[in-house]
């Protein structure tokens, strides 16, 4: 979340400031770890007039933009991609409602198939890797009972030919068809053929991680920006003298991406779309500084950036070409 010092009232600690270039400066503020807290924190600080320009992941836009929070900023996306700038199609839906778009697209997330190259290449389809884990809980997916568990069951069903689970408007959901069945059973065969231990129902993205970094899984179902906390964690562990340092440098001098498996060699790869928008509310204290600030953030140079220091896969088509963004794919 970027909270920006604007024109605020004389009672409030920050004002807008400007170097001695004229540059406006921005302070970043934390956001929560998890979903709902983050959500709740989003609105909050939104209400209270306090933040210029919002990180929202997609999921809340259209709520927001439904309750009125956010500027319409249809007009300046247009104006980007006159000048040239391809955001991806996908992420453009996220921030549009109504038929208006109320954000820019900042960074793309896709599942990812993470797995050390050292132990062999991954296996193409689904029923596959859970052969190849079975009997030693060596695959991890986010199934705590959060968006995680929503997103890997998603992955599984659609990858399984599901159809349309849900609705164009969000309102209902078609849970009792061919594909959606064949993702609960592979959950199933997964836990009772031990490719899954039990305890992954109550792991997030940061448990399962935790696992993988130690050698306990060879195959972790994450997001991009995975690979650069993989090798940071194992930086801090050998910094720290860890007595997992040697197998946290391991792991991460062999993991390697690959795209999710299929569920048939002959059908079609699926996975869902996450990431995250820029948004001005409605009542930021500065908005003409919060474009500024989003047109800075959505520069080929920082976006490529947040890819070569973060992992972050911009949300911008044109940039995927760089090797930035190309790094520790198999």
């Amino acid at each position: 979340m970027l909270q920006g010092h604007g024109r605020h009232r004389r009672n409030r600690p920050h004002r807008h400031r400007h170097d001695k270039r004229g540059t406006a400066r921005a302070r970043l503020v934390p956001r929560a770890r998890k979903a709902n807290e983050q959500r709740e924190q989003y609105r909050d600080r939104v209400a209270a007039g306090s933040c210029d320009v919002v990180f929202l992941d997609v999921i809340y836009g259209s709520e927001f933009a439904d309750d009125d929070l956010l500027y319409d900023l249809s007009d300046y996306i247009e104006q980007r991609e006159d000048e040239g700038t391809s955001f991806h199609d996908g992420m453009l839906r996220t921030v549009k409602h109504d038929g208006r778009l109320w954000g820019v697209p900042k960074q793309l997330d896709g599942g990812v198939l993470y797995y050390r190259r050292d132990q062999g290449r991954p296996p193409s389809t689904w029923p596959r890797l859970l052969d190849a884990a079975a009997g030693r809980k060596l695959l991890r997916l986010a199934l705590d009972a959060y968006e995680g568990a929503t997103v890997a069951f998603l992955d599984l069903a659609y990858a399984a030919d599901a159809d349309d689970i849900v609705s164009a408007d969000g309102k209902r959901a078609r849970l009792v068809q061919e594909g959606t069945r064949a993702a609960l059973a592979f959950l199933l065969e997964a836990t009772r053929r031990k490719a899954l231990p039990s305890s992954v129902f109550r792991q997030g993205e940061r448990g399962s991680l935790s696992v993988y970094e130690l050698g306990r899984a060879k195959y972790l179902r994450s997001w991009p920006y995975v690979a650069q906390s993989i090798k940071r964690d194992a930086r801090e562990a050998t910094k720290e003298g860890s007595s997992v340092a040697a197998m946290r440098r391991a792991v991460a001098d062999h993991t390697r991406a690959a795209p999710l498996p299929r569920w048939n060699l002959d059908g079609p790869r699926a996975g869902i779309l996450g990431g995250a928008n820029l948004v001005i509310p409605r009542s930021a204290p500065n908005p003409k500084a919060a474009l500024h600030l989003v047109r800075f953030l959505t520069t080929s140079d920082q976006m490529l950036r947040d890819a070569r220091e973060g992992s972050f896969m911009p949300a911008r088509e044109d940039l995927w070409s760089n090797s930035a963004v190309n790094r520790d794919r198999s």
